[in-house]
């Protein structure tokens, strides 16, 4: 688990290739202004990212000043997001020339509101589990 209020980002609060393909196959997403982000819950504690910038947004220098922009809004809001979560934060237009407060802003909504969807969406998919079991107890055996 990364150090307490540390202002750094650390391996472990990045994804691989593999769990960003795992991430993408099975997340819940919420759009804002600046971005696009897809949640997954990770039993870990803590949040990790993957930063991504379509090539779209232009040549490598331009996509790698997204990315670092990306890095930085979420190292000022890494402790007021919810904690436990995977992250794709997909730039969109206008990242590289927002107001970082903006972005920032932009950042912790979206991330609140995609998290949200995910926690909804997994306890309804419990509760429908749990639905599926009593009907299945409730049965007689004679059915």
């Amino acid at each position: 688990m990364p150090t307490s209020k540390s202002q750094g980002l650390s391996s472990i609060e990045r994804l691989n290739t593999r769990e960003v393909s795992e991430l993408f196959e099975s997340s819940y997403s919420a759009k804002g202004k600046f971005f696009v982000i897809r949640a997954r819950a990770n039993d870990l504690g803590f949040t990790r990212i993957v930063p991504i910038a379509s090539k779209k947004a232009g040549k490598a220098t331009k996509r790698n000043r997204i990315k670092r922009r990306i890095r930085a809004a979420f190292r000022e809001n890494k402790y007021d997001l919810p904690k436990g979560y995977d992250l794709a934060i997909i730039a969109l237009y206008g990242v590289i020339d927002g107001d970082f407060t903006n972005i920032v802003r932009s950042l912790k909504d979206v991330t609140k509101k995609a998290c949200d969807i995910c926690d909804k969406s997994t306890s309804k998919i419990n509760n429908a589990d749990d639905q599926v079991y009593l009907s299945k107890d409730n049965k007689p055996d004679d059915a």
